[in-house]
């Protein structure tokens, strides 16, 4: 089940979950998720942004990143960022928020 984007806040960190790796092919980003033995396809956008969550960036940091990274207002970005990332914890890929929260920065 797809987590809503408002249980997502701005102060989250995310953070890949061990066992999933990202490989290169052409401009898709692909995860190797050893976990649920699954394979996901990424596009530009949500592989830059599983890219910058591998430095373990709160969810405010990574819409700053990416809106700068387009050149474009960080409001202009947020709700497709929420989105995807919503989308990797409904996956399993990010570690729930409460897990992450509780470890220190």
């Amino acid at each position: 089940m797809r987590e809503p984007v408002d249980t997502i806040a701005d102060s989250d960190r995310l953070l890949p979950c061990r066992g999933v790796t990202r490989e290169q092919v052409g401009a898709e980003g692909i995860l190797h998720d050893e976990n649920g033995r699954q394979i996901h396809v990424l596009n530009a956008s949500a592989t830059r942004v599983w890219d910058l969550c591998v430095d373990r960036p709160t969810v405010s940091a990574l819409i700053a990143s990416l809106a700068q990274t387009y050149a474009l207002p960080a409001e202009a970005v947020r709700d497709d960022v929420l989105a995807i990332v919503s989308e990797f914890r409904a996956r399993g890929l990010l570690e729930p928020s409460a897990r992450v929260r509780a470890e220190s920065p």
